[in-house]
């Protein structure tokens, strides 16, 4: 009789303890980056006949922190809608002086509950459905956003050291200086390469395989023009531009 008592006293204090648990975020505020969620496993109350198997949904929880990796200088940020999958951490105190504070200096819980359902803050995780179609057993690295997509953009690290980005659009840098330093450079267009700037130099040779087209005049650095310059055999006479 005891170890019946004693066996459903302690169901019942596990069952309202939690710790980790997938949810699906139901409504989502980029301002205040808090989420109302809805856990993703059933509840079983056993004391309640709401079916068969005693099963019926957690309640939605409001107001969830969502945490992102990163520190005070740092941040990678993970867009998150509604729909979005997270994993629900529960804390083993109270936090709701410690939602309210700074962050930085140890607070008072106050209040005696433990991993109670409303002190929990969310982490976006990739659906396991998703980590399985990317390839989860892959030895690269990778950055992904819109998976399984036409628009499905990455970035690779791969073991070997190479660095591979893919967009099916294109890839944009944008800085007052870039540099690139390297041994060799290759660029391969199947149709054209475009340099829009009002002045490029080149301090080596230059090598043209196929024909050149220019659309104003070529000058050397002594102020010879093509459109303009002397021949000897012309006696000294200047020249016109050229026609053929």
């Amino acid at each position: 009789m005891f170890y019946e008592v004693a066996h459903d006293v302690f169901e019942v204090m596990l069952g309202s303890m939690h710790q980790h648990l997938p949810a699906r975020v139901v409504r989502y505020d980029a301002a205040t980056r808090k989420a109302t969620v809805q856990p993703l496993i059933k509840y079983r109350d056993r004391s309640a006949g709401v079916d068969n198997k005693g099963l019926e949904d957690m309640k939605v929880i409001q107001g969830v922190p969502v945490m992102m990796l990163g520190t005070d200088e740092s941040l990678i940020n993970v867009p998150v809608k509604v729909g979005s999958k997270v994993m629900l951490c529960f804390s083993s105190k109270a936090g709701d002086t410690f939602k309210l504070s700074n962050n930085e200096q140890t607070v008072d819980p106050d209040d005696d509950r433990i991993f109670d359902i409303n002190d929990c803050y969310c982490i976006p995780v990739a659906p396991m459905a998703f980590s399985r179609a990317v390839g989860s057993d892959s030895s690269d690295l990778r950055l992904i956003m819109n998976i399984n997509t036409p628009e499905e953009c990455s970035v690779y690290l791969k073991p070997s050291g190479e660095v591979r980005v893919v967009s099916p659009v294109k890839v944009i840098t944008e800085a007052p200086l870039v540099q690139v330093i390297t041994e060799v450079a290759e660029i391969t267009a199947s149709d054209h390469v475009t340099i829009d700037s009002p002045m490029s130099t080149f301090t080596g040779g230059v090598r043209i395989d196929e024909g050149l087209s220019v659309g104003d005049d070529v000058n050397t650095d002594i102020g010879v023009s093509l459109n303009n310059h002397l021949h000897v055999a012309n006696l000294g006479k200047p020249s016109g531009k050229p026609i053929t």
